[in-house]
This record gives structure tokens, sequence and C-alpha cells, in this order.
């Protein structure tokens, strides 16, 4: 039970992190494309206004990338400890030097231990390094996907109200004013609001995946259970997955780990050999009217393994 708080809690603070990670980057980006647009404007006449958005280039990525990265990579080593945890008779290792670098990440909470990850780089790239390389990848992955896609998002809605506003012969401080208005909105959005807790779900997701199919961790393990212990926002099919206890190799494993949904705040947990203790084995599945609701499955997954590919160019 002290473990699966740990997680609970991990879950809650990885959440709270990315979304301050996300939406201080992209305020300071959305300033520097606003703030350029306004002193390219003001050298064009009425009829060239709309030239003012082309060829903008924006400020803050590099600090954004590394930023997220950085918290990605926290949140991944946090997890690992946790599960570690779980199975303590495993021959895991984090690193090659273990106690320095859980002493470094000795905090409760994800929030905490970022703050003092910024204070020395280095630590924080001896952890990633140290991540298991299918972790290293995905959270990479995960970086480039959400800074590319979040950037070409950011930038129409500034953009989009730059040319309604103009249309509409505004002054330019008016101007700048929409625009600001139309970028918090979107950083403060649903689309970002629900794009930082799937980010760490999917994180802890990949860095707990990579720690149960380690040889040495997978020969003390008998079975998983699927827990959610969100009653109030818990969906129909992780209500009816909720206790459900299945076998390591179970075929549908991947396409019903968490996370199924936007803010799913289910887990797997490993139930070890000789604690089944009678409990009965099922195999995962869901009815047909809960379906609906499953939106990450290995669909995902084949997505991710694709652009992994493109990437080291074997696609």
């Amino acid at each position: 039970m002290a473990v699966r708080k740990e997680l609970d809690l991990l879950l809650k603070d990885s959440e709270k992190a990315v979304l301050d990670v996300m939406q201080s980057n992209l305020a300071f980006i959305g300033d520097t494309i606003i703030n350029k647009v306004v002193a390219k404007e003001s050298g064009l006449s009425n009829s060239k206004k709309l030239d003012a958005i082309k060829g903008i280039d924006a400020s803050g990525l590099n600090q954004y990338k590394t930023d997220l990265l950085d918290v990605l990579t926290i949140i991944a080593y946090e997890t690992l400890r946790q599960r570690k945890k779980e199975v303590p008779k495993a021959k895991f290792e984090l690193s090659e030097n273990e106690i320095y670098s859980i002493q470094f990440v000795e905090s409760k909470t994800v929030k905490k231990a970022t703050k003092k990850v910024k204070k020395t780089n280095k630590r924080i790239e001896t952890m990633f390094k140290k991540l298991p390389p299918r972790v290293r990848r995905r959270i990479k992955t995960q970086q480039e996907l959400l800074v590319q896609t979040q950037l070409a998002d950011l930038e129409k809605a500034i953009y989009f109200q730059y040319t309604t506003s103009v249309a509409q012969e505004k002054a330019i401080n008016e101007i700048k004013k929409d625009m600001q208005d139309n970028a918090e909105d979107f950083i403060d959005g649903p689309s970002v609001r629900a794009g930082a807790p799937l980010t760490a779900h999917q994180t802890i997701s990949e860095a707990s995946s990579a720690f149960f199919t380690d040889p040495e961790v997978d020969k003390q393990i008998e079975a998983f259970e699927f827990v959610n212990n969100y009653t109030q926002d818990r969906t129909p099919i992780c209500t009816e997955l909720n206790g459900t206890i299945f076998a390591k190799d179970d075929p549908n494993m991947m396409k019903f780990t968490p996370p199924l949904h936007w803010n799913c705040r289910s887990m797997i947990l490993p139930i070890l050999v000789g604690d089944l203790k009678g409990r009965k084995i099922e195999k995962l599945k869901i009815s047909k009217s809960n379906e609906k609701y499953l939106q990450f499955s290995e669909k995902l997954e084949a997505f991710i393994l694709a652009h992994q590919m493109s990437d080291q160019g074997i696609l």
C-alpha cells in the first residue's frame, strides 16, 4: 500500500510538473512571437501588414526542449525507483552510482526534485544516460513531438488573431492585446491541460514497462493487477478493468497498459511469485460498450515506433 500511495503521488506531481514546464515556456515563446510581429508590423504599409507574420522565428524553443527533457527524465527515473521497491529482490540497476543518484532525487515529489535538478545540469544528464535505452528514446520522441505540435498550434492561435484584428483595422496596441489574449487562451486551454497529464503518464508507463520486462525483474513477477484509485473521475473502461488480475504474458497487455485515454490515472501493479494466494487470473478485455473510451492502445505504440524508425532512417 505504501508503494501504491507513492505512485499515486508521483502521478499527481508529474502532471503538475509537466504542466508548469509547458505553460511557462509556451508563454515565453508566445511573447517573443508577438513582439516580433509587432516590431515588423510597424514598418509596413497598410496593404502589406499581413506580411508581418511571414518569416517569424520563435525564440525559446531550445530552452523548452531542455526543460521538458529534464522533467521527463526525473519522472522516468523516479518511476524506476518506485517500481524497484515493488520487486526488492530484482537486480535491476538504475545507474552505476545508484546511491548518489537516489540521494539526488530523494524527494517524494517530482516538483521538489525538479528544483534540485535545476541546480546542477550535469546530474540530470547523468540520470538521463542511465535510463534504459528504450525509455530515453521514448521521452526524446515525446519531447520533439510535443514542442513541434504545440509551437504550430501556438503560432496558429497568434497569427489567426493577428489577421482578424488587422482586417478589423484595429490599432497596433489593440492588435497586440488580442494576440496576447488568444495565446493565453491556448496556453491555458484544454489542449495543453490534457497534453500535460498524458505526457507524464506515458513517461511513467514506459519506464514501468522497461522495468517489468527486465529479465531479472520478470522472473520475480507472477501476474499484474490493473488499478485505478480515482473513483470520482474514473471512466467506464477503467472502472471495468479496475481490480483485474492478469497474466504477465497476457496478449492484450500492451493494448490495456495505461494511459488508456485523456487524464487516465490507472496503473498496473505487479504481483510477486507466491503472492497471488488463490486470486483468479483473468484475461484483459472490455465490453463493446466501453470500447469508445479506449483512445490509446497498440495504435499509439505503432505510431511512436514508426516515428522512431523514421528518425533513425529505417523507414
